[in-house]
């Protein structure tokens, strides 16, 4: 009798344990959507970013993740939140980050994670994804601005150094501009390409090398000071005095093909130069000269954000934490080799040195060390200054449209407190 029930129970254990068995082997894997900012538009991206999605589901059997391509729209995501299918993972601009993290619906990074990062990241970048001190989003895809020129043009002009400050490199832009029978120009020392969005960067950097912020600490703008009206004259005299500064697409185009030595410029820029241009070598990088407190840069970047809504957070962490920290010797992470493909700047120490970017960083050393003396918009966009851009319209207005400096900085500081107040 001891002996069948004993078997009995054999049975029993042994159906047990292949009912478990069957059980975890036929659950479900943990399912990620996320928005990895690339599709298929883009395969020399897309392609590195399946390889670490197809390395990260080999470490983690358990999980599948399923790259939804680029969403840069907050209004869409908002849609999808209300609708009840939140993605887990987004990518956007600081604006798209800051504005889904002010509605509620992101989760703050997980303070050991967000400890790591800060610790592997340039501050600026780590800072540019915060709020009050609180990350916010990993940060991805930085730019930050510089001064690009072509060294067989410079050698061409007879031009041995690059000038440090902005009063003397002002004045050799003026020596080295071609000029017309009429005083215009035919070939200008320096360009930029003049919409909005990038000027607004440059007033920026321009700003923190005069000793004056947008914003002050208490978030009241600081447009009314000295050090803004000065800052914003160094590039409007550019334009205005002997104008030695060309605005555009087209004078932008004229830099990547060759013909003009300087250009304000951001990392992507090399995007066109390796695509048109058959001298890439010839193009270096170097600090915007200095202001009067010193140099002034401005940064920008993307950010990875989980949704908080959405399930399955903590290994969407995982993944990102894999994605943000994950270094191999030479090799750097894999967000800075995806990085790498579409010519922005290296985020952590580690891919500074990582062979993936091997080729860009002789012609991105300006950039780099642009990071040590950059500012942010994040700051502003947290106090409700989304409309931020609007102050590139103190150089169209002053040095295009002959407004008054003061009225166009009256203008401006209307423009900024009405958005905000709305």
């Amino acid at each position: 009798m001891k002996k069948r029930v004993k078997a009995t129970l054999a049975v029993l254990a042994a159906v047990l344990v292949m009912s478990l068995g069957m059980s975890v082997s036929a659950q479900e894997p943990i399912v990620l959507n996320v928005y990895m900012g690339w599709d298929a538009s883009r395969p020399e991206v897309n392609e590195v970013i399946e390889k670490y999605i197809a390395e990260y589901e080999a470490l983690n059997p358990h999980v599948k993740i399923n790259n939804l391509g680029s969403n840069l729209s907050s209004d869409s995501i908002l849609t999808h939140i209300a609708g009840g299918v939140p993605p887990h993972i987004v990518k956007g601009g600081m604006t798209m980050i800051m504005s889904l993290y002010l509605a509620g619906v992101l989760d703050p990074v997980p303070e050991p994670i967000a400890q790591r990062v800060q610790a592997a990241y340039f501050p600026v970048a780590a800072e540019s994804v915060s709020v009050d001190g609180k990350l916010i989003a990993i940060p991805m895809e930085g730019n930050s601005t510089g001064l690009m020129y072509n060294q067989r043009v410079l050698n061409e002009k007879g031009v041995a150094e690059v000038p440090t400050r902005w009063d003397e490199f002002a004045e050799l832009g003026r020596r080295i501009t071609v000029y017309d029978s009429d005083g215009n120009i035919a070939t200008p020392a320096l360009v930029e390409v003049g919409v909005d969005w990038s000027t607004s960067y440059f007033v920026l950097g321009m700003l923190k090398a005069e000793g004056t912020q947008l914003i002050d600490a208490e978030g009241n703008l600081a447009l009314s000071s000295t050090e803004a009206h000065r800052a914003v004259e160094l590039l409007t005299s550019a334009i205005t005095e002997q104008r030695f500064l060309a605005l555009g697409w087209g004078p932008q185009g004229r830099f990547v093909n060759g013909e003009v030595p300087f250009g304000l410029a951001f990392p992507w820029w090399l995007n066109a130069i390796y695509q048109s241009s058959n001298e890439v070598d010839n193009f270096r990088t170097t600090l915007v000269p200095a202001g009067s407190q010193g140099y002034g840069s401005a940064f920008y970047s993307h950010g990875y954000a989980v949704v908080n809504s959405s399930q399955n957070r903590d290994e969407a962490w995982r993944f990102l934490e894999w994605l943000a920290l994950r270094e191999k010797e030479g090799e750097g992470t894999p967000l800075g080799h995806i990085a790498s493909r579409i010519n922005v700047l290296p985020l952590t120490r580690a891919d500074l040195t990582s062979v993936h970017f091997a080729e860009l960083m002789p012609r991105f050393g300006g950039f780099v060390e642009s990071l040590d003396h950059a500012t942010h918009p994040s700051d502003f966009l947290r106090h409700g200054l989304t409309n931020w851009p609007i102050i590139s319209s103190l150089v169209f207005d002053i040095a295009n449209r002959g407004v008054a400096p003061a009225t166009a900085f009256e203008n401006v500081i209307v423009q900024l407190e009405a958005a905000r107040k709305n």
